[in-house]
């Protein structure tokens, strides 16, 4: 109980943290103006302060609602980063679910994971009785995979989850995540076990540089280090920029587009997420040219793009 009510604690004291900062930078006409900054995460994803935007928590939402006379709207990729995962590695088994629509069991990869490591049909998996931990574990197993973890990183953020999520039974331990960590990585051999290895010698080969997928470089040095540890860090830094820094272009390439759209104003970018208020009556019309801005004719070749849009009366309310 006590672990539980210091999680409540710590959120309680950031969030008064964060509205002090909001009514602070609202005073003026009652709307926070954020400085966005396009240098410095190394990743390439843009970053916000003064007050930062991007670390605002779902309940937290509530707060922020559109100006007179307009809706507010978010949209988001589907599943942006494992669809960079199947398309740089063209891995079969990510490839034969990203292609598929993600709201079907054939393209719900959380889904079926949860079938590969818990062995729970996808039909039960939408039943009232359905335990959500198992998602909520393969999901964070998954990405555990994707970035390198060996199991700590991955049962921190579980144990966080578990209490914010009021789940039933104990957190996984570091040797049981392990196990699920493997089995995805045998369940996507190709990903992991050719295109990482090849990918990283092939940055050895070229001066210690990485690319995205539309050729956005980053050198890490450190992948020649004679310390384990540095060379390890550099490794999974340098797959996740080839990732992650992917997602990072595909979201700058689109909030250029949506900033332009008519009736309606793009409020903030949340790393794949974009928030924006619109004119009443124009939600679908708006909408759709969101979704083809942010579809961007389909860079992924062979890989589609799902795009997410939803409207509220404030920005929570939007993911409903």
């Amino acid at each position: 109980p006590a672990a539980a009510l210091l999680v409540i604690h710590r959120h309680a004291v950031k969030f008064a943290g964060f509205l002090k900062s909001w009514l602070e930078a609202a005073k003026v006409d009652g709307r926070v103006h954020s400085v966005f900054t396009n240098s410095v995460v190394v990743s390439g994803r843009q970053s916000s302060r003064d007050p930062n935007m991007q670390q605002i928590a779902l309940p937290w939402r509530y707060a922020f609602i559109p100006s007179d006379g307009r809706i507010m709207g978010a949209a988001d990729y589907a599943q942006l980063e494992v669809r960079i995962a199947a398309f740089v590695s063209r891995d079969p088994a990510l490839m034969a679910i990203v292609t598929e629509p993600p709201d079907t069991p054939q393209g719900d990869i959380h889904g079926q994971n949860v079938t590969k490591l818990f062995a729970v049909s996808y039909e039960n998996q939408h039943l009232p009785t359905f335990d959500k931990a198992f998602r909520v574990r393969a999901k964070n197993y998954l990405f555990g995979a994707l970035y390198g973890s060996r199991g700590l990183e991955v049962q921190t953020v579980l144990e966080q989850k578990f209490l914010e999520m009021e789940l039933e039974g104990a957190v996984p331990t570091v040797r049981e995540i392990a196990r699920g960590i493997d089995a995805l990585r045998g369940a996507y051999s190709i990903y992991f076990h050719e295109y990482i290895p090849y990918t990283l010698q092939k940055a050895r080969e070229n001066d210690c540089t990485f690319w995205t997928a539309f050729g956005r470089p980053r050198r890490i040095p450190e992948l020649l280090s004679g310390y384990k540890e540095e060379r390890e860090a550099a490794e999974r830094s340098g797959i996740s920029h080839t990732v992650q820094g992917t997602a990072a272009d595909i979201a700058r390439m689109a909030s250029n587009g949506i900033g332009r759209i008519d009736h309606g104003a793009l409020l903030t970018v949340n790393h794949d997420e974009f928030v924006f208020e619109v004119d009443t009556d124009y939600e679908e019309w708006y909408g759709a040219r969101v979704v083809a801005i942010m579809e961007l004719g389909q860079p992924l070749e062979g890989v589609p793009l799902f795009v997410d849009v939803g409207w509220g009366p404030n920005w929570a309310e939007c993911h409903k």
